[in-house]
């Protein structure tokens, strides 16, 4: 489902999984984005009472070398001289972001 994310953004459908592409370019849009995962994603239910606060934390997780054939191509590309290569704008991240086992 294509979903467009601002401030005042809610969804009504709640999520196992939420998977996300090409969606992190603008990094003024980063706070809105989480803001909308946060929302869509499920809660896991936990039926121990004692576990009750950490269901309820959010965690973000950002993974920059994920995959070592993608990270040697990433350093090839930043020695390159041609000076094409943005790594803000074309190094893939991975972010991960769930509640709290």
């Amino acid at each position: 489902m294509q979903m467009l994310w601002n401030k005042n953004a809610i969804y009504g459908t709640k999520y196992d999984i939420v998977i996300c592409a090409d969606c992190t370019f603008d990094k003024a849009t980063h706070p809105h984005l989480l803001h909308v995962i946060r929302s869509i994603l499920k809660k896991p239910i936990s039926n121990d009472k004692s576990d009750e606060k950490s269901t309820n934390e959010f965690r973000v997780e950002l993974l920059v070398k994920y995959d070592d054939k993608i990270w040697e191509c990433h350093e090839r590309c930043l020695k390159d001289e041609q000076g094409y290569y943005d790594k803000d704008t074309h190094y893939p991240l991975i972010m991960r972001a769930s509640w709290n086992l």
